[in-house]
Protein backbone atom coordinates (compact mmCIF):
# COMPACT_ATOMS: atom_id res chain seq x y z
CA UNK A 1 0.00 0.00 0.00
CA UNK A 2 2.78 2.46 0.84
CA UNK A 3 4.62 1.71 -2.39
CA UNK A 4 1.46 2.30 -4.41
CA UNK A 5 0.91 5.58 -2.60
CA UNK A 6 4.49 6.69 -3.22
CA UNK A 7 4.04 5.98 -6.91
CA UNK A 8 0.52 7.39 -7.24
CA UNK A 9 1.17 10.56 -5.23
CA UNK A 10 4.47 11.18 -7.00
CA UNK A 11 6.44 11.46 -3.77
CA UNK A 12 9.51 10.44 -5.77
CA UNK A 13 9.37 13.63 -7.87
CA UNK A 14 10.85 15.70 -5.06
CA UNK A 15 14.65 15.79 -5.43
CA UNK A 16 14.86 15.93 -1.62
CA UNK A 17 12.77 12.76 -1.21
CA UNK A 18 14.35 10.08 0.93
CA UNK A 19 13.25 7.42 3.37
CA UNK A 20 12.57 9.97 6.13
CA UNK A 21 10.55 12.41 4.03
CA UNK A 22 8.50 9.64 2.46
CA UNK A 23 7.80 8.04 5.85
CA UNK A 24 6.58 11.40 7.21
CA UNK A 25 4.38 11.95 4.16
CA UNK A 26 2.91 8.48 4.60
CA UNK A 27 2.33 8.91 8.34
CA UNK A 28 4.71 6.15 9.36
CA UNK A 29 8.28 5.86 10.56
CA UNK A 30 11.41 5.17 8.58
CA UNK A 31 11.91 1.69 10.06
CA UNK A 32 8.45 0.45 9.06
CA UNK A 33 8.72 1.93 5.59
CA UNK A 34 12.22 0.55 5.11
CA UNK A 35 11.07 -2.93 6.11
CA UNK A 36 8.10 -2.73 3.72
CA UNK A 37 10.28 -1.61 0.83
CA UNK A 38 12.90 -4.25 1.52
CA UNK A 39 10.20 -6.92 1.77
CA UNK A 40 9.05 -5.81 -1.68
CA UNK A 41 12.63 -6.34 -2.89
CA UNK A 42 13.84 -2.78 -3.21
CA UNK A 43 15.39 -0.18 -0.93
CA UNK A 44 14.21 3.42 -0.82
CA UNK A 45 17.01 4.82 -2.96
CA UNK A 46 16.65 2.09 -5.57
CA UNK A 47 12.89 2.66 -5.74
CA UNK A 48 13.32 6.42 -6.11
CA UNK A 49 15.88 5.95 -8.88
CA UNK A 50 13.71 3.39 -10.68
CA UNK A 51 10.61 5.60 -10.63
CA UNK A 52 12.57 8.68 -11.65
CA UNK A 53 14.35 7.02 -14.57
CA UNK A 54 11.15 5.44 -15.85
CA UNK A 55 9.42 8.82 -15.78
CA UNK A 56 12.38 10.51 -17.45
CA UNK A 57 12.46 7.89 -20.20
CA UNK A 58 8.74 8.34 -20.80
CA UNK A 59 9.11 12.11 -20.96
CA UNK A 60 12.11 11.97 -23.29
CA UNK A 61 10.03 10.04 -25.79
CA UNK A 62 6.73 11.84 -25.34
CA UNK A 63 8.28 15.30 -25.73
CA UNK A 64 11.22 15.10 -28.15
CA UNK A 65 11.85 18.84 -27.82
CA UNK A 66 12.09 18.82 -24.03
CA UNK A 67 15.40 19.94 -22.60
CA UNK A 68 17.19 17.01 -20.96
CA UNK A 69 18.07 19.00 -17.84
CA UNK A 70 14.42 19.99 -17.44
CA UNK A 71 13.35 16.37 -17.80
CA UNK A 72 15.91 15.36 -15.17
CA UNK A 73 14.85 17.99 -12.66
CA UNK A 74 11.12 17.47 -13.22
CA UNK A 75 11.62 13.72 -12.75
CA UNK A 76 13.12 14.28 -9.32
CA UNK A 77 16.85 14.27 -9.97
CA UNK A 78 18.93 16.88 -8.19
CA UNK A 79 21.47 17.30 -10.99
CA UNK A 80 22.10 16.39 -14.60
CA UNK A 81 25.16 14.34 -13.60
CA UNK A 82 23.15 12.19 -11.17
CA UNK A 83 20.46 11.79 -13.80
CA UNK A 84 22.90 10.74 -16.51
CA UNK A 85 24.54 8.15 -14.23
CA UNK A 86 21.23 6.66 -13.10
CA UNK A 87 19.74 6.70 -16.58
CA UNK A 88 22.72 4.98 -18.17
CA UNK A 89 22.79 2.38 -15.38
CA UNK A 90 19.12 1.57 -16.00
CA UNK A 91 18.90 1.75 -19.80
CA UNK A 92 22.51 1.17 -20.87
CA UNK A 93 22.67 4.40 -22.88
CA UNK A 94 22.72 8.11 -22.17
CA UNK A 95 19.43 10.04 -22.27
CA UNK A 96 20.41 11.56 -25.62
CA UNK A 97 21.23 8.15 -27.10
CA UNK A 98 17.97 6.72 -25.70
CA UNK A 99 15.93 9.44 -27.36
CA UNK A 100 17.79 9.03 -30.65
CA UNK A 101 17.56 5.21 -30.63
CA UNK A 102 13.86 5.20 -29.83
CA UNK A 103 13.02 7.84 -32.44
CA UNK A 104 14.53 5.55 -35.11
CA UNK A 105 12.29 2.62 -34.12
Amino acid sequence: LWIETIEKEGLWRDAEANLDTMARALGTNRTSLSRALNAAGEGANDMLTRLRTIEAGRRLLSDPQADILSVALESGFGSKAAFNRAFKARFGVTPTQYRENESRN
